[in-house]
């Protein structure tokens, strides 16, 4: 039986796997034109998947020869070990190649082209024509992936080689080398190869995450296979939580299969969604830990993105959005603003930039989280007020937190205060719970009810009362009646409404809602 892979590449016969028809296509046109190309995307986006995909395609062709070298493991290598290397790859690749397809002479060009002795560039370059004189009838196609891994005082000269030769290709029909993909996580923009890029005669493409319709046809092989099938919605709920970054969607399909939805005569749940990936949030795994190391480094841009509800416009020219682009963490918003990735990466940044805290930190003199529990009900208004009066008391100040940062403060310090809280009372949170009207900031869920709290920075009467309309419509979303709407204030100056009463309760038509406003 077939199984969900996250981790290296993904073969059709071990693994539920993705074909990305429509990109495979884009990318044999551009093999067929004859095209130089570069692709980059970040880590465990299944480049090495889609690579190893392309080369057996075109090699159905028999006037084709594709090379895909992996410079991974080059990483290390002094520049002889480099090119002995890439040089021996080359001839065992064309060696195989050849055989397969029959080619006359095909021992005695193997035996010909393994004889040299291949060091620097310029032995390189004098090799590849040499093997164009050999092999004239064939399409050579190079993809080179993880070429950023390699220093860039080996890989520069390597990389101008190769534009010399793609560029003499037409001019003297002795080159072989036909097509030219290099693939890395790095934009290339990045790489300071001084006023020549050999890079400005490239086409530069980029991986795409799944579309919510692959989603379906990888989960869908998983179903055909096992007959264990997912209740409606939580394929969408999958490709929403994972932004469709394959790695996410593969590991969360992964531990909703083998560890929290074993029985296959029953119907994977939300619940069971939320179990897995409540899992996940727990794991480290090299994709979240690559994710908080690159987001530390620009703390001061993400935490806005996070934790305010600001406009924020999408600008991949500014220098710091260049990287987190490049790096897989921020996307363009449906309105043009900059977003977090995905939910989860979402998730993962809150709890890697929310202050460390334990239950003492929030509750003392006896206070405990049970105390806002009345029968099977969360007392919600209760809550929130102690939560004000513990921020404005204390909070800010026992977080270590400066005042530039005051306005993302407030709400990431709630949304550790509440996902501590009823995970103490065994209940669990989501953030940016899609819903028909939008996303809802916070819900909570406890004993089978749902919690909706709408979090804000003041920003004046209007901005206000637009809040609650839109906690309205969250909650004829979700067919519930009450909700909370909390409000951070960074101005000094109290609200009239709020200064002798810590909540504001009303009803807008038939729905009722609490309205907090917190000095911070």
């Amino acid at each position: 039986m077939r199984r969900f892979n996250y981790t290296g590449p993904v073969y059709g016969d071990e693994h539920y796997m993705v074909k990305r028809h429509k990109m495979y296509l884009d990318f044999k046109e551009k093999i067929d034109q004859g095209r130089y190309f570069t692709i980059f995307a970040p880590r465990q986006m299944g480049k090495t998947t889609f690579l190893e995909e392309v080369i057996s395609n075109i090699n159905q062709d028999d006037h084709y020869l594709g090379i895909n070298i992996d410079f991974e493991r080059y990483r290390s290598f002094n520049e002889e070990k480099f090119y002995t290397t890439l040089h021996r790859e080359f001839c065992e690749t064309i060696s195989t190649r050849l055989k397969d397809i029959n080619c006359p002479g095909a021992e005695s060009i193997s035996k010909e082209i393994s004889k040299d002795r291949i060091v620097d560039n310029e032995s390189f370059f004098l090799f590849v024509k040499k093997l164009g004189g050999l092999i004239p009838d064939k399409k050579l196609v190079l993809l080179i992936d993880e070429f950023d891994g390699v220093p860039i005082e080996i890989t520069g000269d390597f990389l101008y080689t190769l534009r010399d030769m793609y560029l003499k290709r037409r001019k003297e029909k002795a080159f072989s080398i036909y097509s030219i993909g290099v693939v890395g996580v790095k934009n290339i923009r990045e790489l300071n190869f001084g006023s020549t890029s050999p890079f400005n005669i490239a086409t530069q493409v980029k991986l795409e995450s799944f579309t919510l319709k692959q989603c379906y046809e990888l989960i869908n092989q998983y179903i055909e296979e096992t007959g264990h099938r997912f209740e409606e919605k939580v394929i969408e709920k999958i490709h929403f939580e994972a932004g469709g970054h394959p790695f996410l969607v593969n590991r969360v399909c992964a531990i909703l299969a083998e560890d929290v939805a074993r029985d296959k005569t029953k119907s994977i749940t939300s619940k069971d969604l939320q179990s897995a990936l409540n899992i996940l949030l727990k794991e480290h795994n090299t994709n979240f830990d690559t994710l908080r190391n690159n987001a530390e480094k620009y703390e001061k841009d993400i935490q806005p993105i996070l934790f305010t509800d600001r406009f924020i416009a999408y600008n991949p020219y500014d220098r710091a959005y260049e990287k987190l682009i490049m790096y897989g963490l921020i996307k363009e918003g449906e309105e043009g603003n900059t977003e977090i990735a995905n939910p989860i990466y979402k998730k993962v940044l809150i709890k890697t930039f929310v202050p460390s805290t334990d239950r003492e930190s929030f509750f003392s003199n006896g206070i405990t989280p049970s105390k806002f529990v009345e029968g099977e009900e969360l007392n919600l208004k209760s809550l929130l007020i102690h939560f004000k009066e513990f921020v404005e008391r204390i909070g800010l100040r026992l977080f270590d937190i400066v005042p530039s940062r005051k306005e993302s403060a407030g709400q990431y310090l709630l949304m550790s205060y509440l996902d501590m809280f009823i995970r103490t009372l065994d209940g669990y949170s989501t953030i940016e719970t899609p819903s028909g009207r939008g996303r809802i900031d916070v819900l909570l869920h406890y004993k089978g009810k749902r919690y909706v709290i709408e979090l804000k920075i003041w920003r004046g009467k209007e901005y206000f009362e637009k809040g609650k309309r839109q906690l309205v419509e969250y909650l004829k979303s979700e067919g519930l009646k009450e909700g909370y709407l909390v409000l951070f204030d960074p101005r000094q100056k109290e609200l009239k409404e709020f200064k002798e009463n810590r909540v504001v309760e009303e009803r807008i038509d038939e729905y009722k809602m609490a309205s907090f406003v917190i000095n911070i």
